[in-house]
């Protein structure tokens, strides 16, 4: 007896004053300590101007076997908000007990907006993803990332000639303080880590908000061929975010000092599901057709109209209320008729009266307006036509045809889950409801 008594496991008693606290006060306190209000910026697109101030950063350097003459010209990031993460905020928390650390990483990851404005190639979006793991990625809930940028297409270039640094030279870029992330192989064509994190994303399919943020002294879209030595983003990267359009929310902020030109305008990005934001003190060139030919005179970036206050141009599609929807069918905007079953106001003190009838679709579903390039043979949407012909030498990935395609106007109907519905209803309802009971 004796013997079995001395392996018997000790019963834990909490006797934590901290933990005894409501749920609520512990949540108030989780949230001062986590969360920053700004987004978090963990690869920025700002450098050290002189290396040799930072004493660790040169020692650093020489275990590298870099000489003293070439520290100097290394390129190393200014992670200011990584370093502002490590010694300001209490991320000790998180190493305190399981309870705790179970509590706080949920609103750690939930409730902070990770950015990453200097990633043009996505490879440090990429790598974060990795390092964080599939229970992180599931919790966060707002992510800002610049767009990819390659030298071909030219649709998102620097418009001060002093601020431009060679790619090249931004990818071997060192961090300051260190990352400390899975270590990825480097993929040249950048698309391809594009097309990495929108797999992982989509295996998840939790995140909300994805933003593309075009920094100040940027430009989104091109004018003319006067840029060509100059960065861009490839426009195939916005038929590969429209597989995301189910569950997350994408938009282009333009910030202050961006400029929007050429035939990426409004109408464009909104045929893919994605947002327009313009902050103020960004400038947009007036809008012109997608498909129209050049014109005699191409608009400059001296053209472009200067946004005063926050505009945002979302997508036109069909929400919830299927009275927008009947525009589609010239139809009337509302059906007047007694309410009989189904979501409608209640009746009135005074009696029945005749009430508006709201259609909400029917099962969970949604009617959208879909525009988009539709294959000839089989008549399924297509993504990117020309980037499958240019992978695979046919135009259509589902029937694999080569008989081309049309740009036509359809509808259609999204299905939601049941499981989804009430998820959304929940998180609606209040993120800290957890908490209660």
């Amino acid at each position: 007896m004796a013997r079995r008594d001395r392996f018997r496991t000790a019963r834990i008693e909490q006797r934590s004053a901290f933990l005894k606290l409501p749920g609520e006060i512990r949540t108030l306190i989780y949230r001062a300590a986590l969360v920053k209000n700004t987004p978090i910026d963990l690869w920025p697109h700002k450098f050290i101007e002189n290396n040799r101030a930072h004493a660790k950063l040169v020692k650093r350097l020489q275990k590298t076997g870099k000489d003293d003459h070439s520290i100097d010209e290394i390129l190393v990031r200014d992670q200011h908000d990584l370093n502002y993460v490590r010694t300001e905020m209490a991320t000790g928390l998180l190493a305190a007990c399981k309870q705790v650390n179970r509590e706080a990483r949920m609103l750690f990851w939930r409730e902070n907006t990770f950015r990453f404005s200097g990633d043009f190639g996505w490879r440090g979006l990429r790598r974060f993803l990795i390092s964080i793991g599939p229970e992180a990625r599931s919790r966060i809930r707002s992510l800002e990332v610049s767009p990819p940028v390659w030298i071909e297409d030219h649709t998102c270039q620097i418009m001060d000639v002093q601020q431009f640094i060679p790619i090249s030279k931004i990818a071997s870029a060192k961090n300051y303080p260190k990352l400390h992330m899975a270590k990825a192989f480097h993929v040249f064509d950048a698309q391809d880590n594009s097309r990495l994190v929108c797999e992982m994303l989509r295996g998840e399919q939790t995140l909300p908000k994805l933003n593309l943020v075009i920094m100040g002294g940027w430009q989104f879209g091109r004018l003319d061929s006067s840029y060509y030595d100059y960065p861009s983003v490839q426009t195939s990267i916005l038929f590969d975010l429209w597989s995301l359009k189910h569950f997350c929310t994408v938009s282009v902020v333009l910030e202050s000092g961006s400029v929007m030109t050429g035939p990426f305008n409004k109408k464009l990005l909104n045929d893919v599901d994605i947002s327009l934001v313009a902050q103020p003190g960004s400038r947009v060139v007036p809008e012109r057709s997608f498909k129209a030919p050049r014109q005699e005179t191409t608009p400059t970036v001296a053209d472009a109209r200067e946004i005063t206050d926050l505009q945002i141009w979302p997508p036109l599609l069909v929400e919830d209320v299927l009275t927008e929807g009947l525009k589609i069918f010239d139809l009337e905007d509302r059906i007047d008729a007694p309410a009989r079953g189904g979501k409608a106001h209640k009746s009135t003190y005074y009696g029945r009266r005749r009430l508006e009838r709201r259609l909400k679709g029917f099962g969970g579903c949604r009617f959208v307006e879909r525009n988009g390039e539709y294959c000839n043979d089989c008549n399924q949407q297509l993504a990117n036509p020309w980037e499958t012909w240019r992978r695979h030498q046919y135009w259509c990935v589902h029937c694999k045809g080569k008989s081309g395609h049309t740009w036509k106007q359809g509808i259609e109907v999204r299905k939601i889950s049941r499981e989804r519905r009430l998820a959304q209803r929940a998180e609606a309802e209040g993120e800290d409801a957890w908490w209660q009971g």
